[in-house]
């Protein structure tokens, strides 16, 4: 059966505004005095200056294939001088078709691989009544930052260095009310036992930093916390949520009403 061409036009939109928001995460960064950014026609690069893979990366590159060497060595210099890992993601709108080939030939070593996910935030389920003991909080200040970092370095295993670049970043914008920017932290007992950011774009509203330590998963605490988030981000008006899922890990999210729209593979320069 032939696709109706409004809902393909649906399609395309939510892929575009669920790679976006992927960048504007870390665009949201740029104020932070490490931070550089270059943004191009061909693509966007991301330099923080910390040596750790998950801090420097390049997004949405749309190389022509003619000079498609040199561009990929002009953006891995910015690395290489600076002795820096990085990550270069590949999503639904990179192009050429055979980019992946390309960036192995250039030394990179494919990384690991996320689903692009998508909600109508309009019609979402009920939330889960949090287990007793449990309590859910948005951040706000620096205090409840540091609380917010305990769970998501732990998660995520980040080193020193890392934890302290993302700290600096996610104080000063939690202490902004325009910020794009919102954290949530869950407790147990008074203690942080996980995390969630949601990220206001353009388009939509990304969920990111879903962490929940290891003694308190299997009871629901990572989905309260995802439908704690996204309904904050409603009540700004957002109608669609996004998040990138590690693959394996996307039904997590399909049992709450997200659906698979694209993929990304990261690709990693060390």
């Amino acid at each position: 059966m032939e696709q109706d061409p409004y809902i393909g036009q649906v399609i395309v939109q939510v892929i575009r505004a669920i790679e976006d928001n992927l960048m504007e995460a870390w665009l949201s960064l740029e104020d932070h005095p490490a931070v550089e950014i270059y943004a191009g026609d061909d693509l966007t690069q991301f330099v923080s200056g910390v040596p750790f893979p998950l801090c420097n990366a390049v997004f949405q590159a749309c190389l022509d294939p003619e000079g498609i060497d040199d561009a990929v060595e002009d953006a891995l210099g910015l690395f290489r001088e600076r002795k820096l890992p990085g990550l270069w993601w590949v999503g639904p709108s990179s192009t050429p078709a055979d980019l992946e080939n390309v960036l192995e030939r250039h030394g990179l070593v494919r990384a690991g691989a996320s689903v692009g996910m998508a909600m109508d935030l309009g019609p979402m389920p009920p939330r889960p009544p949090l287990p007793e003991g449990f309590a859910i909080r948005r951040v706000a200040g620096e205090d409840m930052m540091r609380q917010w970092m305990e769970p998501f370095t732990t998660v995520f295993s980040l080193p020193p260095e890392a934890a302290d670049f993302f700290f600096e970043c996610y104080r000063d914008l939690a202490s902004d009310p325009s910020s794009p920017l919102m954290h949530f932290t869950a407790f147990h007992d008074g203690k942080p036992a996980g995390t969630a950011s949601v990220v206001l774009g353009t388009g939509s509203a990304g969920l990111y930093n879903v962490a929940v330590l290891p003694e308190h998963r299997t009871r629901g605490l990572g989905t309260a916390l995802t439908l704690y988030a996204l309904e904050e981000a409603k009540t700004f008006g957002y109608g669609l949520g996004v998040l990138h899922a590690v693959e394996g890990k996307e039904h997590l999210y399909r049992r709450i009403g997200f659906q698979e729209y694209c993929r990304f593979v990261s690709y990693l320069w060390q």
